[in-house]
């Protein structure tokens, strides 16, 4: 017996009716099939940054700002805070902004976001000149937010601590 999953469904019934393979007026089956109706239309401009939702949610409508969930996360270089953002739009600009909370902005860095082999979406890297690791049981006194200037999108704030800067800076 074939047992066909859920997730398939929705590709059988699409192909089915794109074939010609079921007839829906009550055709003989010896009818040639009437032309089936574009079930997606094909992107003029494949882009490698949103691939299937381009397909889905074609471009020029609302949801050509489709909302995504953009990623940060933080990593030590040569003892240095570096920052990554992740799931941005590649080839469109993208900002990483470093505040206190007291609202003094420390890190304002725009930069294009470029597509990586192993990261969804445009990626940008940022290194901040902040020492990191910080001291032991050292409290957050800043976050880190991205910004998508494509889709218009912040990311959730990451809360860290923002340790003394370190003379490698210019």
């Amino acid at each position: 017996m074939l047992t066909i999953r859920r997730h398939f469904v929705p590709l059988v019934i699409a192909t089915t009716l794109a074939t010609g393979g079921i007839s829906l007026s009550g055709a003989s089956a010896d009818a040639a099939p009437a032309a089936a109706p574009a079930l997606i239309t094909p992107d003029p401009e494949p882009s490698p940054n949103t691939g299937l939702l381009r397909k889905i949610f074609p471009p020029g409508k609302k949801t050509d700002k489709i909302k995504r969930q953009l990623y940060l996360y933080t990593y030590a270089f040569d003892g240095d805070l570096n920052v990554a953002a992740l799931n941005l739009s590649a080839g469109y600009p993208a900002t990483i902004l470093i505040k206190r909370y007291s609202g003094e902005v420390v890190v304002n860095a725009t930069k294009t976001a470029k597509l990586h082999p192993s990261h969804p979406g445009g990626t940008i890297f940022v290194r901040t000149y902040f020492s990191w690791p910080c001291a032991r049981n050292s409290a957050n006194n800043g976050y880190i937010q991205a910004y998508d200037h494509r889709t218009e999108t912040w990311s959730k704030e990451l809360h860290v601590p923002l340790c003394q800067p370190t003379d490698d800076e210019n």
